[in-house]
């Protein structure tokens, strides 16, 4: 015999400020929800967008939902508000958490492998006739990154 599918509402625990997702999640974190639509098919969306949806109206093109609460399995609706994802960006560096992100600058961005010491050597290395292949080789880096230090398209803020 099938399961019952449980509604929205028996997968969220209410009892505190924040209206937690209980059920499926994401790789991101976000909670997760199955939809079925009346035309058969079906979809996974995001919990939080759902929750809101169904509190306001369906998304235009462009828009997302955002949590003022910054809390990923948060479903709460006036919790949550719609922008672009330019507004996440911006939201989220106002309010701190972009540092060690992909959004981080030199050695704030997550996958740095040089430190602004290392940029400064490079630099030195290059003026002396070292080939960028060699200086790649010394710092665990592609040619082309070195290439592109050198010539102020990344680092160029040391």
């Amino acid at each position: 015999m099938p399961r019952r599918r449980r509604s929205f509402d028996e997968q969220v625990d209410r009892s505190g400020e924040c209206w937690l997702w209980l059920s499926s999640r994401g790789l991101s974190g976000y909670g997760r929800f199955y939809v079925g639509f009346a035309d058969g098919k079906s979809q996974w969306i995001s919990a939080h967008r759902y929750a809101w949806e169904r509190a306001n109206r369906p998304l235009r093109p462009g828009e997302m939902v955002l949590h003022r609460c910054d809390t990923p399995l948060c479903v709460r609706p006036d919790h949550l508000w719609v922008g672009s994802g330019s507004d996440n960006i911006q939201d989220a560096v106002a309010k701190g958490r972009m540092a060690g992100s992909i959004h981080g600058k030199g050695e704030a961005h997550r996958f740095a492998k040089l430190t602004a010491d290392d940029i400064q050597r490079i630099r030195a290395l290059t003026t002396d006739g070292l080939s960028r292949a060699d200086i790649a080789r010394r710092f665990g880096v592609d040619p082309s990154q070195i290439s592109r230090i050198v010539h102020g398209q990344r680092w160029n803020h040391i």
